[in-house]
This record gives C-alpha cells, sequence and structure tokens, in this order.
C-alpha cells in the first residue's frame, strides 16, 4: 500500500511540473513565434516633419481602422492572432504642400515578422522618407519601405 502511495504522490508531482512548465511560456519563444489567441500590438507614430497631418487606414481580413494622427502624435491598437486571418495592411497619405499628397503602404503585421518585432509589438514611425520599424532588441529603427506616390490634386 505504501509503495502505491509513493508511486500517486509521483504521478501527481510529475503532471503538476509538466502543467506549470506548459504554462511557463520562455521569452525566446514569444518572440520569434506567434501564438494563436495570443495579444499582439501595432502603434504608428506620426514622425513627419512639418504639421502635416497623417491620414491612415489599417486592415486585416476581420476589421478596418481609420485615424488622422496629427504631427508627432501616435496610436496603438490591439488584435488576438487568428492564424487563418489576421494580417495587417496599413495604408497612408498625407498633403506635402497644398494639392499634392503623398500616399503610400505597408505590411504592418505578420506572424512570419514576428522576430523583426522583436516581442508582441509592431511599432511604426512614419517618416518623410518612409515606414520605419522598431527593433525591439537592437534598440534601433530600420526603413522597411517608401513612400509609393506624389500625386498633384485638384482643389475642390
Amino acid at each position: 500500500m505504501k509503495g502505491n502511495m509513493a508511486w500517486h504522490y509521483l504521478f501527481l508531482f510529475t503532471l503538476f511540473f509538466l502543467a506549470l512548465a506548459s504554462s511557463v511560456q520562455s521569452t525566446e519563444e514569444e518572440e520569434t513565434i506567434a501564438l494563436p489567441g495570443h495579444k499582439y500590438f501595432i502603434r504608428l507614430t506620426n514622425n513627419l516633419s512639418g504639421s502635416a497631418v497623417l491620414h491612415f487606414a489599417c486592415r486585416s481580413t476581420e476589421d478596418v481602422i481609420t485615424r488622422d494622427l496629427a504631427p508627432n502624435a501616435q496610436f496603438e491598437f490591439e488584435f488576438r492572432y487568428n492564424p487563418v486571418a489576421t494580417d495587417w495592411n496599413c495604408y497612408m497619405g498625407y498633403n506635402i504642400t497644398q494639392g499634392q499628397l503623398r500616399a503610400g503602404g505597408f505590411h504592418a503585421w505578420s506572424s512570419g515578422n514576428v522576430p523583426k518585432y522583436g516581442g508582441v509589438h509592431a511599432i511604426w514611425s512614419i517618416r518623410d522618407s518612409g515606414f520605419w520599424l522598431f527593433h525591439i532588441k537592437s534598440g534601433q529603427y530600420t526603413l522597411e519601405n517608401s513612400w509609393r506616390t506624389s500625386v498633384a490634386v485638384s482643389p475642390v
């Protein structure tokens, strides 16, 4: 009987240890793969020169978010990763001068790019030169995409 109790406690201890180990995720794992149902964030900051207001629309297959960002303002939103439907693309524009618009877009979040973000935040700086991604591990921004077009628009 005593032998059976020892095996019983050993079994329970092993189950407890396995449950504890599986519930704790390493930081390294979080930084290299996207976890279904896990919360992720996209932050956009308007670092355009002068007083340019940034107009943007970010889209996934599940949602659309549109905003106007004042100079040096930032906007952050969160979402839960769904492997079937969650990729975010952002499209932006701002007036360069009266009657001239600059527009462009970029892939703001993808599960395959989680190592680039260095964690759960994709932090973007929108500048005159393009769309810059902040790498949490290095503490540096890198240019990921440039503005696509500059078009003349007629006043209405």
